[in-house]
């Protein structure tokens, strides 16, 4: 491993990217300023805040989910190496970056270009994560029970940057439609699970 940097440090550290990026999300929500102070005028404000509202809680979920699944995994690591720090950092790094295109879908959802970025910056949470799982199983960090589900966890990881690639393309028809497409990943865990897949 990194000299002194062992398992311990190394979930301190990315609970704390973690607690940073989903606390940042609220701040891509302002508190309406309003010329009169008027009922009718506020309650135009906060209709025009709502699309930062859906976003916020979209990142909320999505950087949680991550969290999570990260959680999970560490747990089941018995040893960390240097290889396996320096793969965390880069998914930590991507996992630190989505505070920023979360902001931008609350602000521009309605165009294609703001919904392509908050979706590819999933994809690439998903793909780091994804990448931090098949190499703690080439190297053997994981015990016997996860070597024995280990087509289930690649599943559920691999689910995540699948749909939201896929939603990409659909963006360029409609941005609407698109991010209904994420909740294609709901309907697909679930399935997976019930055919045993991934972890129920």
């Amino acid at each position: 491993m990194e000299a002194g940097v062992g398992k311990g440090r190394a979930v301190a550290f990315s609970d704390g990217v973690f607690a940073i990026a989903i606390t940042l999300l609220v701040l891509n929500i302002e508190i309406p300023s309003l010329s009169t102070e008027s009922s009718r005028e506020l309650e135009r404000a906060l209709d025009d805040v709502l699309p930062n509202l859906l976003s916020y809680f979209i990142g909320f979920y999505v950087i949680g989910k991550f969290w999570l699944a990260h959680g999970r995994l560490f747990g089941g690591l018995r040893d960390v190496d240097a290889g396996m720090l320096n793969a965390n950092l880069a998914y930590l790094a991507t996992i630190a970056l989505l505070p920023f295109p979360t902001g931008v879908l609350g602000e521009h959802g309605d165009l294609t270009a703001g919904v392509v970025a908050f979706a590819g910056a999933v994809t690439l949470c998903g793909l780091a994560e994804t990448g931090l799982l098949v190499l703690a199983h080439r190297k053997a960090l994981l015990g016997e029970e996860w070597r024995a589900r280990r087509r289930a966890d690649l599943f559920e990881a691999l689910s995540v940057p699948a749909v939201f690639l896929v939603s990409i393309p659909i963006a360029f028809a409609s941005p609407v439609a698109a991010m209904y497409s994420w909740l294609v990943l709901i309907a697909l865990r679930r399935g997976g699970a019930r055919l045993g897949l991934m972890p129920g």
